[in-house]
Protein backbone atom coordinates (compact mmCIF):
# COMPACT_ATOMS: atom_id res chain seq x y z
CA UNK A 1 0.00 0.00 0.00
CA UNK A 2 2.99 2.33 0.50
CA UNK A 3 4.61 1.91 -2.41
CA UNK A 4 3.79 4.94 -4.03
CA UNK A 5 4.27 6.91 -1.17
CA UNK A 6 7.91 5.55 -0.43
CA UNK A 7 8.70 6.33 -4.24
CA UNK A 8 7.54 10.00 -4.28
CA UNK A 9 9.69 10.36 -0.77
CA UNK A 10 12.73 8.42 -1.72
CA UNK A 11 13.04 10.71 -4.61
CA UNK A 12 11.98 14.04 -2.71
CA UNK A 13 14.30 12.89 0.51
CA UNK A 14 17.02 13.19 -2.65
CA UNK A 15 16.64 15.84 -3.63
CA UNK A 16 16.36 17.71 -0.18
CA UNK A 17 20.01 16.99 0.61
CA UNK A 18 20.75 17.99 -2.69
CA UNK A 19 20.11 21.57 -2.45
CA UNK A 20 20.12 21.58 1.12
CA UNK A 21 23.89 21.01 0.61
CA UNK A 22 24.11 23.75 -1.83
CA UNK A 23 23.13 26.64 0.72
CA UNK A 24 25.98 27.69 2.01
CA UNK A 25 27.02 28.03 -1.35
CA UNK A 26 23.99 30.07 -2.36
CA UNK A 27 24.63 32.30 0.03
CA UNK A 28 28.20 33.13 -0.68
CA UNK A 29 27.67 33.46 -4.57
CA UNK A 30 24.79 36.36 -6.23
CA UNK A 31 24.42 35.84 -9.22
CA UNK A 32 23.42 38.66 -12.10
CA UNK A 33 19.38 39.32 -11.91
CA UNK A 34 18.05 38.13 -15.85
CA UNK A 35 15.47 39.81 -17.37
CA UNK A 36 11.72 37.62 -17.23
CA UNK A 37 11.11 36.68 -20.44
CA UNK A 38 8.75 34.41 -22.39
CA UNK A 39 7.96 30.75 -20.96
CA UNK A 40 10.90 28.44 -21.91
CA UNK A 41 9.93 25.03 -22.66
CA UNK A 42 11.17 22.11 -20.45
CA UNK A 43 14.23 21.09 -21.66
CA UNK A 44 15.59 24.75 -21.27
CA UNK A 45 14.23 25.50 -18.15
CA UNK A 46 17.68 24.22 -16.03
CA UNK A 47 19.70 26.61 -18.11
CA UNK A 48 17.09 29.32 -17.93
CA UNK A 49 16.21 29.03 -14.13
CA UNK A 50 19.72 28.77 -12.52
CA UNK A 51 20.48 31.96 -10.83
CA UNK A 52 18.57 34.68 -9.03
CA UNK A 53 16.03 33.70 -6.68
CA UNK A 54 13.32 35.60 -4.47
CA UNK A 55 10.90 35.46 -1.35
CA UNK A 56 6.91 35.11 -3.11
CA UNK A 57 6.00 37.02 -0.04
CA UNK A 58 8.56 39.80 -0.70
CA UNK A 59 6.41 40.68 -3.04
CA UNK A 60 3.17 41.44 -1.65
CA UNK A 61 2.21 45.30 -1.00
CA UNK A 62 5.07 45.83 -4.08
CA UNK A 63 3.46 48.80 -6.06
CA UNK A 64 2.77 48.13 -9.59
CA UNK A 65 3.38 50.61 -12.55
CA UNK A 66 3.00 50.41 -16.68
CA UNK A 67 5.09 50.96 -18.95
CA UNK A 68 4.03 54.93 -19.20
CA UNK A 69 4.81 55.16 -15.46
CA UNK A 70 0.76 55.46 -14.40
CA UNK A 71 0.52 53.17 -11.12
CA UNK A 72 -2.12 50.77 -10.90
CA UNK A 73 -2.36 49.26 -8.12
CA UNK A 74 -0.27 46.88 -5.48
CA UNK A 75 0.29 43.00 -5.47
CA UNK A 76 -2.09 41.80 -3.29
CA UNK A 77 -1.28 38.41 -4.09
CA UNK A 78 0.39 35.48 -5.53
CA UNK A 79 -1.12 32.29 -7.05
CA UNK A 80 1.06 29.54 -6.91
CA UNK A 81 0.64 26.38 -9.08
CA UNK A 82 1.65 23.44 -6.42
CA UNK A 83 1.25 20.73 -9.56
CA UNK A 84 3.81 22.36 -11.81
CA UNK A 85 5.87 24.07 -9.31
CA UNK A 86 5.50 27.56 -10.75
CA UNK A 87 4.09 31.39 -10.06
CA UNK A 88 1.04 31.61 -12.05
CA UNK A 89 -0.22 34.92 -11.61
CA UNK A 90 0.86 37.55 -9.50
CA UNK A 91 -2.58 39.05 -8.32
CA UNK A 92 -2.71 43.08 -8.49
CA UNK A 93 -5.83 45.10 -6.24
CA UNK A 94 -7.25 47.73 -8.79
CA UNK A 95 -9.84 49.02 -6.08
CA UNK A 96 -12.79 47.91 -3.50
CA UNK A 97 -12.08 46.12 -0.43
CA UNK A 98 -13.03 42.67 1.41
CA UNK A 99 -15.09 40.91 -0.83
CA UNK A 100 -15.62 43.03 -3.23
CA UNK A 101 -12.04 43.72 -4.23
CA UNK A 102 -11.31 43.28 -7.64
CA UNK A 103 -7.80 41.82 -9.28
CA UNK A 104 -5.93 41.64 -12.20
CA UNK A 105 -3.86 38.63 -12.95
CA UNK A 106 -0.59 39.26 -14.17
CA UNK A 107 1.60 36.70 -16.18
CA UNK A 108 5.34 36.59 -14.09
CA UNK A 109 6.80 37.10 -17.57
CA UNK A 110 4.75 40.31 -17.90
CA UNK A 111 6.31 41.96 -15.51
CA UNK A 112 9.85 43.60 -15.59
CA UNK A 113 12.85 42.90 -12.70
CA UNK A 114 10.10 40.38 -10.83
CA UNK A 115 11.53 40.45 -7.35
CA UNK A 116 14.35 43.16 -7.78
CA UNK A 117 13.01 45.87 -7.61
CA UNK A 118 11.08 47.67 -5.36
CA UNK A 119 8.31 48.95 -8.05
CA UNK A 120 7.19 46.43 -10.36
CA UNK A 121 6.36 47.18 -14.12
CA UNK A 122 3.82 45.68 -16.21
CA UNK A 123 4.10 45.51 -19.27
CA UNK A 124 1.20 47.05 -20.80
CA UNK A 125 -0.17 50.92 -20.99
CA UNK A 126 -2.28 52.21 -18.59
CA UNK A 127 -5.10 52.40 -21.28
CA UNK A 128 -4.70 48.54 -21.73
CA UNK A 129 -4.29 47.80 -17.77
CA UNK A 130 -8.02 49.37 -17.45
CA UNK A 131 -9.62 46.66 -20.45
CA UNK A 132 -8.34 43.94 -18.69
CA UNK A 133 -10.63 41.89 -16.99
CA UNK A 134 -11.00 41.88 -13.07
CA UNK A 135 -10.89 38.85 -10.74
CA UNK A 136 -13.33 39.22 -8.21
CA UNK A 137 -11.41 38.08 -4.74
CA UNK A 138 -14.02 35.57 -3.61
CA UNK A 139 -13.00 33.59 -7.20
CA UNK A 140 -12.09 30.10 -7.00
CA UNK A 141 -8.70 30.49 -8.74
CA UNK A 142 -9.09 27.58 -11.56
CA UNK A 143 -6.61 27.07 -14.69
CA UNK A 144 -9.09 28.12 -17.40
CA UNK A 145 -9.19 31.85 -14.97
CA UNK A 146 -5.20 32.08 -15.20
CA UNK A 147 -5.27 31.06 -18.75
CA UNK A 148 -7.53 33.52 -19.93
CA UNK A 149 -5.31 35.99 -17.88
CA UNK A 150 -2.19 34.85 -20.06
CA UNK A 151 -4.23 35.56 -23.31
CA UNK A 152 -5.36 39.33 -21.99
CA UNK A 153 -1.49 39.41 -21.93
CA UNK A 154 -0.26 37.44 -24.97
CA UNK A 155 2.06 35.53 -22.84
CA UNK A 156 1.63 31.11 -23.39
CA UNK A 157 0.60 29.30 -20.95
CA UNK A 158 2.78 27.24 -19.41
CA UNK A 159 1.29 23.88 -18.35
CA UNK A 160 0.33 21.07 -21.12
CA UNK A 161 -3.31 21.19 -21.66
CA UNK A 162 -3.01 17.08 -22.46
CA UNK A 163 -2.04 16.55 -18.50
CA UNK A 164 -3.72 19.38 -17.04
CA UNK A 165 -7.87 20.15 -17.06
CA UNK A 166 -9.26 23.94 -17.05
CA UNK A 167 -11.09 22.96 -13.69
CA UNK A 168 -8.36 22.47 -11.66
CA UNK A 169 -8.13 24.99 -8.58
CA UNK A 170 -4.97 26.76 -7.83
CA UNK A 171 -3.61 28.20 -4.78
CA UNK A 172 -3.03 31.59 -3.44
CA UNK A 173 0.19 32.27 -1.42
CA UNK A 174 -1.33 34.12 1.58
CA UNK A 175 -3.41 30.42 1.99
CA UNK A 176 -0.16 28.55 1.80
CA UNK A 177 1.85 30.37 4.14
CA UNK A 178 1.81 28.03 7.97
CA UNK A 179 0.18 25.08 6.00
CA UNK A 180 1.20 22.39 8.99
CA UNK A 181 3.92 19.70 7.52
CA UNK A 182 3.97 16.22 9.09
CA UNK A 183 6.00 13.08 8.46
CA UNK A 184 4.50 9.89 7.17
CA UNK A 185 3.92 8.34 10.77
CA UNK A 186 1.92 11.69 11.28
CA UNK A 187 4.02 13.46 13.93
CA UNK A 188 4.22 17.18 12.95
CA UNK A 189 7.44 18.89 11.51
CA UNK A 190 6.30 22.44 11.45
CA UNK A 191 4.71 24.81 9.18
CA UNK A 192 5.72 26.26 5.45
CA UNK A 193 6.45 29.89 6.19
CA UNK A 194 7.04 31.42 2.44
CA UNK A 195 8.19 30.23 -1.41
CA UNK A 196 11.38 30.97 -3.19
CA UNK A 197 11.25 31.46 -6.75
CA UNK A 198 13.29 31.60 -9.82
CA UNK A 199 12.95 34.95 -11.99
CA UNK A 200 11.37 32.95 -14.55
CA UNK A 201 8.38 32.06 -12.49
CA UNK A 202 9.33 28.30 -10.83
CA UNK A 203 9.33 27.67 -7.15
CA UNK A 204 13.13 27.26 -6.13
CA UNK A 205 11.82 25.42 -2.76
CA UNK A 206 9.29 25.75 0.58
CA UNK A 207 10.97 27.28 3.73
CA UNK A 208 9.87 25.10 6.08
CA UNK A 209 9.97 26.40 9.91
CA UNK A 210 10.29 23.42 12.13
CA UNK A 211 8.86 23.43 16.06
CA UNK A 212 12.03 23.36 17.32
CA UNK A 213 13.82 25.70 15.15
CA UNK A 214 11.35 28.20 14.34
CA UNK A 215 13.90 30.99 13.53
CA UNK A 216 15.71 29.36 11.11
CA UNK A 217 14.00 27.52 7.70
CA UNK A 218 14.75 24.25 5.62
CA UNK A 219 14.98 24.61 1.97
CA UNK A 220 12.59 21.82 0.81
CA UNK A 221 11.98 21.19 -3.14
CA UNK A 222 8.54 20.97 -3.73
CA UNK A 223 9.03 17.51 -5.04
CA UNK A 224 10.05 16.05 -1.71
CA UNK A 225 6.15 16.68 -0.55
CA UNK A 226 2.95 14.49 -0.97
CA UNK A 227 -0.45 16.44 -1.05
CA UNK A 228 -3.47 15.33 -1.64
CA UNK A 229 -6.04 16.96 -3.39
CA UNK A 230 -7.71 19.47 -0.62
CA UNK A 231 -5.27 18.25 2.27
CA UNK A 232 -4.87 20.77 4.87
CA UNK A 233 -1.26 19.29 5.62
CA UNK A 234 1.60 18.41 3.42
CA UNK A 235 3.44 15.51 4.00
CA UNK A 236 7.19 14.71 3.87
CA UNK A 237 9.00 12.33 5.19
CA UNK A 238 13.12 12.49 5.78
CA UNK A 239 15.82 9.92 7.91
CA UNK A 240 16.23 11.58 11.30
CA UNK A 241 20.08 12.22 10.00
CA UNK A 242 19.09 14.36 7.31
CA UNK A 243 17.13 16.71 8.98
CA UNK A 244 19.81 16.90 11.83
CA UNK A 245 22.48 17.60 9.18
CA UNK A 246 20.75 19.84 7.16
CA UNK A 247 22.30 23.27 6.83
CA UNK A 248 19.41 25.97 7.67
CA UNK A 249 18.89 29.75 6.75
CA UNK A 250 17.69 32.64 9.36
CA UNK A 251 14.09 32.95 8.38
CA UNK A 252 14.86 36.80 7.70
CA UNK A 253 17.99 36.24 5.33
CA UNK A 254 16.66 34.23 2.59
CA UNK A 255 19.48 33.00 -0.04
CA UNK A 256 19.52 35.46 -2.97
CA UNK A 257 20.99 32.74 -5.59
CA UNK A 258 20.60 28.97 -6.13
CA UNK A 259 23.16 26.44 -6.85
CA UNK A 260 23.27 25.15 -10.66
CA UNK A 261 24.84 22.27 -9.61
CA UNK A 262 21.70 21.25 -8.06
CA UNK A 263 19.50 21.59 -10.30
CA UNK A 264 21.87 19.84 -13.22
CA UNK A 265 22.68 16.85 -10.71
CA UNK A 266 19.26 15.99 -10.09
CA UNK A 267 18.02 16.29 -13.85
CA UNK A 268 20.35 13.71 -14.33
CA UNK A 269 19.21 11.95 -11.57
CA UNK A 270 15.93 11.85 -11.91
CA UNK A 271 14.82 12.30 -15.61
CA UNK A 272 13.06 15.44 -14.52
CA UNK A 273 13.43 19.06 -13.16
CA UNK A 274 14.38 19.92 -10.15
CA UNK A 275 12.27 22.63 -9.89
CA UNK A 276 9.05 20.07 -10.20
CA UNK A 277 5.67 20.37 -8.76
CA UNK A 278 4.34 18.08 -5.35
CA UNK A 279 3.14 14.97 -5.60
CA UNK A 280 -0.01 13.77 -5.01
CA UNK A 281 -0.65 9.96 -5.54
CA UNK A 282 -0.76 8.82 -1.86
CA UNK A 283 -2.02 5.56 -0.67
CA UNK A 284 -4.20 5.08 2.14
CA UNK A 285 -2.52 5.12 5.34
CA UNK A 286 -3.54 4.79 8.88
CA UNK A 287 -1.48 7.17 10.19
CA UNK A 288 -4.01 9.97 8.77
CA UNK A 289 -7.60 9.84 8.05
CA UNK A 290 -6.31 12.94 6.41
CA UNK A 291 -4.33 10.67 3.41
CA UNK A 292 -6.28 9.06 0.82
CA UNK A 293 -6.27 7.61 -2.13
CA UNK A 294 -5.51 10.40 -5.45
CA UNK A 295 -5.75 9.31 -8.67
Amino acid sequence: MYRHLKLALAAGGVALAIVCAAVNAMQKAEAPAKKPGPATPRNEQLESDSGRIFRAGGLLGREVRTADGTSVGKVDDVLIDLDEGHLALVLVSVGGDGKEQKRVGVPPDALARLGVDEVIGVDASSDQFKEFSRIDAAKRFTRQMVAKAYAQFDRDIYWDREIRTDDEALDRLTELRNTSVRNARGAGLGAIQDFAMTTQGRVAYAGLATTTEPDRLYPIPLSAFVVPNGAKEWVVDLPKDIVQNTPTFPAREWPKTIDRGWSEYVHVQYGRSPLAGVNRQVAESATSSDQRKVK
